[in-house]
């Protein structure tokens, strides 16, 4: 078993994982959302990708979904990856909420992460 002393340590997206990002979608300004896990979706010469799953925390009554993923398609050739935001629903199945083209450089910090995850559904 894996222990870690210091979860800031952990290299990778998994470094997400329990984090709390403030993620305004449906104009829900101060919506806050808890990472319950990171998928390695593909890593290979090609491209990476992962699967961030989201999940809400109840801050004020804001109609929001309960659960977003958030993909993000790093290629390994280029300059820019793809992040797309999808609404979880058991029932009425996944939606795409929003998608945008974005720098690699905007992945390389917590805080850029924080700054994406807040920004690109604030402006959709």
């Amino acid at each position: 078993m894996l222990h870690i002393k210091n979860p800031d340590d952990i290299k990778g997206p998994q470094f997400l994982l329990h984090k709390e990002f403030n993620v305004p979608v449906f104009a829900a300004e101060k919506q806050i959302y808890k990472c319950i896990g990171v998928e390695i979706l593909g890593d290979n010469s090609l491209m990476k990708e992962y699967n961030i799953l989201l999940s809400e925390i109840k801050v004020l009554n804001y109609s929001v979904p309960e659960r977003i993923d958030v993909r993000i398609s790093i290629p390994n050739e280029g300059e820019h990856a793809l992040i797309r935001f999808f609404e979880i629903d058991d029932k009425m199945g996944n939606h795409e909420i929003t998608k945008k083209s974005i720098e690699k450089s905007e992945l390389t910090s917590f805080l850029n992460i924080k700054h994406l995850f807040y920004n690109i559904p604030k402006n959709m």
